[in-house]
């Protein structure tokens, strides 16, 4: 079932007064910030912030100064212009260049892949997707190019995907999310990869073209994950398209909002990111910055906000204990910085609705139970999430996770089906915060 709908943008005047909002700025002419043309930016666990450039290479904030790695830098880092960043498992952080290929940095050096060994070389590096926290945890790196196909890394190989090959329908692939099964056992995966010409899904063994409101040839410009997305969750892919559609697809149906309308003819959604409430927030080419709440559709815009250019290339969320950043590269005649819209709680919200700055667990339901109980917990920011249970002798009985997970609200399946009646000790550590808890299983 498709859903289309003409989007009707709200002026900020009508937002509701639960929100205080109000904009600031971080460009070169207020602060040390070494670019105002930014393409991508991180928020690290640890408070800092790394900025994707192109023109000053990867700027890193941290200690209140920058640091740039760049082809002028004293480092074996060489790319002026970087696309993206993403950080993996064990504080591993993989960089998508235009030029220089790509880069893997640890521990303070950099190592740089150029090419795949098999005669295709990293170019015009775009987009970076982990799968199981990266190579250095199992997993693997995906990397999309503009016009030069799809790579897959896993540390030690590589895999190759494009047009000639019929597993894509284009070789620019300039969106990438990955989906996984949260049971640490359990290796399932779903890559979603957006071309501009149209939308595919691999999940380790078959490519499948995906129809949007009964299309395929969509030019897909972003696709991000709600609560960890439809297919091993019951959460929500978020697609963007140049079309100027914000494509919501819960497994079964297809919700399309359509941002382009006679006055603003080639809009486009350029990028998303979803905050740790569950709000869509999307760039768009000729509207500012695009919100969705599930009831709400905004945009704020130059001429109704306070957002300095209406063409948003890139966005990120920070997210602190009474508030919502969401910092935006804008474009307008050239490249201005950041604009830094801030939505802060003020009134009409239940304490409880916003999300700690400690990691809140459970408690796990049904306690008693059998054979199967599920244990919820919260996360602030990204981290590294490990949750275990113990038998009352501390034997490890099971991991049920150990995984990179977003903010917001988890939900963890324990089947104890081939377990013994008794006591177990879960533990859940998220960072470096550990909480305990104990649950009974009845036979």
């Amino acid at each position: 079932m498709l859903r289309y709908v003409t989007a009707l943008i709200l002026s900020l005047t009508i937002i509701s007064s639960s929100w205080s909002q109000s904009w600031k700025y971080l460009t070169t002419n207020n602060s040390d910030l070494p670019s105002d043309a930014i393409q991508n930016i991180l928020f690290d666990d640890d408070g800092s912030v790394w900025f994707c450039t192109q023109d000053k290479g990867l700027v890193h904030y941290a200690g209140g100064a920058y640091h740039e790695y760049n082809s002028t830098s004293n480092d074996d880092f060489n790319a002026d212009w970087v696309n993206a960043i993403a950080k993996g498992a064990g504080s591993v952080y993989w960089i998508a260049t235009e030029y220089e290929g790509l880069y893997k940095y640890a521990n303070g050096t950099f190592i740089q892949y150029k090419d795949d060994g098999a005669g295709h070389d990293l170019e015009d590096l775009r987009e970076i997707a982990l799968q199981k926290g990266g190579p250095d945890n199992g997993g693997a790196v995906w990397i999309g190019t503009w016009a030069h196909g799809l790579f897959k890394f896993d540390g030690s190989s590589w895999q190759y995907f494009d047009q000639a090959s019929g597993t894509i329908p284009d070789n620019s692939v300039l969106a990438l999310a990955v989906e996984e099964n949260s049971d640490p056992n359990n290796y399932e995966f779903v890559l979603w990869a957006g071309t501009n010409q149209g939308l595919v899904k691999f999940d380790g063994k078959t490519w499948q073209t995906v129809s949007i409101g009964g299309q395929t040839d969509h030019w897909i410009n972003d696709i991000a994950l709600k609560d960890e997305g439809p297919t091993f969750a019951n959460g929500t892919l978020v697609v963007g398209t140049d079309w100027g559609e914000l494509c919501l697809y819960d497994g079964s149906e297809w919700n399309i909002f359509n941002m382009a309308d006679a006055w603003n003819p080639n809009n486009s959604v350029t990028k998303i990111a979803v905050d740790a409430d569950g709000i869509i927030w999307f760039g768009q080419r000729e509207e500012g910055l695009g919100m969705y709440d599930g009831k709400q559709l905004l945009s704020f815009y130059k001429d109704n906000s306070g957002i300095a250019g209406n063409y948003v290339i890139s966005l990120a969320i920070k997210e602190t204990n009474d508030s919502t950043e969401v910092w935006c590269s804008v474009y307008d005649n050239g490249y201005l910085g950041i604009s830094i819209f801030t939505q802060a709680r003020v009134t009409g919200l239940e304490a409880n609705s916003l999300l700690p700055l400690e990691p809140i667990l459970g408690p796990n339901y049904p306690n008693p139970f059998n054979p199967t109980t599920t244990i919820p917990f919260t996360m602030a920011r990204r981290g590294h999430v490990t949750l275990k249970v113990y038998d009352i002798n501390g034997r490890l009985v099971r991991v049920l996770l150990d995984d990179f997970k977003a903010a917001g609200k988890h939900l963890v399946k324990f089947d104890a089906s081939d377990l013994a009646a008794g006591l177990y000790i879960g533990r859940l550590r998220i960072g470096d915060k550990t909480k305990q808890f104990k649950m009974i299983l009845l036979k």
